[in-house]
């Protein structure tokens, strides 16, 4: 799983330094805290094609981390996790000093932990706002979605 993690580092490395790596890997303290902040601090060695869907998951959250990015774009990062690993993996991706945007379509979970709001539907921004003055009337409305004409009123 080193290997995997340490991928992130790929975009910043020649050909030489990334295949040398492969043989005696680098960054071996840096992949392992990375992934203990994601709760798989005891799977380093573990193959990744040995692991479940969720800790797939974190491999990639991981993987993340250790790219150091200065935006970062999350689609549904905890969608196949429990609630406690949701908590501790939004929690590692939130605080790098990138700028996150996730995609997540659990509503209280984006309240929760995101400071700002976007609500989008249909390809259109519905609202933008801080996550404090975003009710749940709002999320209810922008999931239930504009309503439906009857076809055969007209």
């Amino acid at each position: 799983m080193i290997d995997n993690v340490n991928s992130g580092k790929l975009g910043r490395w020649s050909a030489l330094r990334a295949m040398r790596s492969l043989v005696r890997p680098r960054y071996v303290s840096q992949a392992s805290a990375a992934l203990a902040q994601v709760g798989l601090a005891d799977r380093l060695s573990n193959r990744t094609d040995h692991l479940s869907g969720g800790q797939r998951q974190r491999v990639a959250i991981a993987r993340t981390l250790l790219q150091a990015p200065r935006l970062l774009l999350a689609d549904e990062p905890v969608a196949a996790l429990d609630p406690a690993l949701t908590t501790m993996v939004l929690r590692a991706l939130l605080e790098t000093d990138a700028t996150n945007v996730a995609s997540l379509h659990n509503p209280r979970l984006a309240l929760q932990h995101f400071e700002r709001i976007l609500g989008v539907a249909n390809g259109r921004l519905l609202f933008d706002r801080a996550s404090r003055d975003v009710s749940i009337n709002d999320l209810d409305d922008l999931y239930r979605g504009p309503p439906q004409r009857d076809p055969d009123r007209p």
